[in-house]
């Protein structure tokens, strides 16, 4: 029940940790792990695909309405450049969820970008690109 909590939540990584990875059959709970997760990542795809009303379309629309639709006090807590990122992001990960894209590619120079999507988590994974070392590492 652990394993497909954290999955359903979308977490960016699984570990195992203390007893069960120094245990007798740390490979069993590793394989434990890995079909839980698979199960459960299958589930909610499947899951996914019969609602009707798209909790996902309802996030991004949320996103790009406060991008429009600002507050006095939404204005001095973030600027307008953060608005602009935050729904091409939203925007990005809706639209690779809905048309069953394959990847995003995300060029960036400070990695901010990716961040960004990340965070919207879309269904494909997320390359980033970069020309800068620090970043890259």
């Amino acid at each position: 029940a652990d394993i497909a909590d954290v999955v359903q939540q979308r977490a960016d990584a699984l570990m195992l940790s203390g007893e069960t990875a120094a245990g007798l059959h740390p490979m069993k709970c590793l394989d434990v792990l890995r079909t839980v997760a698979t199960r459960t990542e299958h589930f909610m795809q499947a899951y996914q695909e019969e609602q009707v009303f798209d909790i996902e379309q309802l996030q991004a629309s949320d996103r790009l309405e406060r991008l429009y639709k600002r507050s006095s006090e939404a204005k001095s807590m973030i600027s307008e450049h953060e608005y602009i990122s935050e729904g091409l992001c939203a925007s990005a990960s809706y639209l690779s969820n809905h048309l069953n894209a394959s990847a995003i590619f995300v060029f960036t120079k400070r990695g901010y970008m990716a961040s960004l999507i990340s965070r919207c988590r879309p269904n494909c994974p997320i390359f980033a690109f970069t020309d800068t070392d620090i970043v890259r590492r």
